[in-house]
């Protein structure tokens, strides 16, 4: 049986199910690491590393606000990443 990971907040601790470790774990990292380098340098140091966004701007010398607006893009883009690649998993 393969090894499952526990999803929960940190903040509460809301618990909200488990996930296959290996499986999904390798497809979102490869998706992560296909974004371009502008937003993938953000999204990890946000979401990764839990860095402040004005912390981010000033170790890459960027404004807050593009700070932000790489986050959304780099969420956005890898949300369809995955979408796409579930639909390509189901067809295959």
């Amino acid at each position: 049986m393969p090894k499952r990971w526990n999803l929960s907040c940190k903040t509460t601790g809301k618990r909200y199910g488990t996930m296959p470790s290996s499986s999904v774990a390798v497809a979102v990292w490869r998706q992560v690491f296909s974004l371009p380098a502008k937003h993938r340098e953000v999204l990890l140091l946000h979401a990764r590393h839990q860095l402040p966004l004005s912390e981010i701007a000033s170790l890459l010398d960027i404004p807050e606000g593009t700070v932000k607006s790489r986050v959304y893009m780099a969420r956005q883009k890898l949300s369809k990443l995955l979408k796409e690649d579930d639909a390509h998993e189901q067809l295959v």
